[in-house]
């Protein structure tokens, strides 16, 4: 909430001047923090199942670039990105 907070704000300081704000807000990402040994207070890593239905970092960056490539015309603020339901 503390970033949607700022980001929110920023996007007021900004506006009339071309500059955009948008926060991304991706789901569990299969990275290597997950084979940490302690993660959020979980003690064992994810399975494979479980790191199969993550995000792929890729997802990620193509959701990024997708803010990063909006035309004049659009205006993301927020993209919330999650793995799909299974």
């Amino acid at each position: 909430w503390a970033v949607q907070g700022i980001a929110g704000s920023l996007r007021e300081e900004c506006r009339g001047t071309g500059v955009k704000v948008a926060t991304l807000c991706p789901g569990s990402v299969a990275t290597p923090w997950w084979q940490e040994k302690v993660r959020g207070g979980k003690d064992s890593p994810p399975s494979q199942e479980q790191l199969d239905k993550m995000l792929k970092p890729e997802d990620v960056a193509k959701a990024a670039m997708a803010i990063v490539d909006q035309g004049t015309s659009a205006d993301i603020e927020k993209l919330v990105l999650d793995p799909p339901l299974v």
